[in-house]
């Protein structure tokens, strides 16, 4: 994603501050849908140049024929395309794109789930929600603590993400 893009913080819901928080939502669903965009056309052309360095690879094996192979066959060429250096990097450019894009997608998806959120929200102070509690109750901090759990599952995933990508880049 862009770097002035701060997902964790643009999708949190300051419940003191709610007419600012509907007042940012449809400017940062925006920006989010934008960056999908961009990353779908990035997608589109990384797949496109993947195709032609596919073509590309299969005209030359088949004008150049494969080294140490008597009879040429499809199922050779499209062995010797996969092992290309060539063709492994721009499979993976592909899929890295592929990965962006799923995950602004994700970003733009739980812009949904924050607008439903401001919604009701709203609806539960019109209804005078906070009225007359039973016994007291602190919105800001209870949403801080909540925060702080959620934080820390994050980074403990995040350590995980991490340790996979490191052990699939050294297999």
């Amino acid at each position: 994603m862009e770097n002035d893009l701060d997902f964790e913080k643009d999708i949190e819901i300051d419940p003191e501050s709610l007419d600012i928080e509907w007042l940012r939502q449809p400017s940062l669903f925006l920006r989010y849908s934008q960056q999908q965009t961009i990353a779908d056309r990035k997608t589109a052309r990384k797949h496109e140049k993947l195709k032609t360095l596919r073509a590309e690879l299969i005209l030359h094996f088949n004008k150049k024929g494969l080294p140490n192979v008597d009879r040429m066959s499809d199922a050779k060429v499209d062995a010797a395309v996969r092992n290309s250096p060539k063709y492994k990097e721009a499979k993976k450019e592909y899929l890295e794109a592929v990965y962006e894009a799923d995950m602004i997608r994700v970003a733009v998806s739980s812009f949904h789930q924050k607008r439903s959120a401001l919604e009701n929200l709203v609806k539960l102070i019109s209804l005078e929600y906070n009225a007359k509690p039973r016994e007291p109750r602190e919105l800001g901090g209870e949403v801080k603590k909540w925060k702080s759990s959620r934080t820390k599952r994050i980074r403990e995933e995040q350590v995980k993400v991490a340790s996979r990508r490191t052990k699939r880049k050294g297999g």
